[in-house]
């Protein structure tokens, strides 16, 4: 997948973070071993769960969704991996493998 930065609205970049935050915990991770098994800041994590962070590069979210076992490396698209993040916002179960 070609690494491209990806720019929300406020409410999708909630909604983005809430799907990641709910995955993170299903998978029992606290924040810092998410962070660390993706190899990007705690806080950088925190951002992007609390929707602050308006702008991300699609390899990060690739990294997350790799860390979180819902995709391999390259399957997903960048537009598949906000989709499956709001998907999971939604208070749907995923899961994961």
């Amino acid at each position: 997948m070609k690494n491209v930065v990806i720019r929300f609205r406020n409410m999708k970049a909630v909604r983005v973070g809430k799907g990641i935050r709910k995955l993170r915990q299903q998978s029992n991770l606290s924040p810092k071993q998410l962070a660390d098994k993706c190899g990007i800041t705690e806080s950088c994590l925190n951002r992007l769960e609390d929707g602050c962070e308006l702008e991300v590069e699609s390899a990060t979210l690739e990294k997350i969704a790799q860390a979180l076992g819902v995709c391999g490396r390259g399957t997903l698209s960048y537009e598949q991996l906000v989709d499956l993040f709001l998907y999971v916002a939604k208070d749907e179960r995923v899961t994961l493998i």
